[in-house]
């Protein structure tokens, strides 16, 4: 019995490290300076801005449109910079977690998540986004 409560503590803890761990990815992503040429236009950013009727092929449109009417936000470019730090952070958090499920254990899977995730254009990627 109590080896099952401490063992069931420890695994509610490791889960709370690995959000916290997404959580501080999602705030080094929205910190990165690699976001100002964005903010000068782009596709996305213009139509959302309502300055551009063309129409695009990628989810980045609907999904920022989306972002915008939830969280009231009015800057186009601030709302696509959200969205990809969210983004960010959630794919670091669902590495993660993928690999500790798969039994790595955590003094693998979070060197090997942040050593992927750390490569240059995840940075670049992941801080100035186009609508592929």
């Amino acid at each position: 019995m109590r080896v099952r409560r401490a063992l069931r503590n420890i695994e509610l803890r490791e889960r709370l490290m690995e959000i916290c761990y997404g959580v501080v990815a999602t705030v080094l992503a929205l910190s990165m300076p690699a976001t100002s040429p964005y903010r000068s236009g782009g596709e996305a950013a213009l139509r959302l801005g309502g300055d551009d009727e063309r129409i695009t092929q990628g989810l980045l449109f609907p999904v920022a449109s989306g972002f915008q009417a939830l969280f009231e936000v009015r800057d186009a470019a601030e709302v696509i910079r959200l969205l990809a730090a969210s983004a960010f952070g959630g794919a670091v958090l669902a590495t993660l977690v993928c690999l500790r499920r798969l039994g790595f254990r955590r003094t693998a899977s979070l060197p090997a998540t942040f050593t992927a995730f750390a490569a240059l254009w995840a940075w670049r990627g992941s801080t100035s986004p186009t609508d592929y």
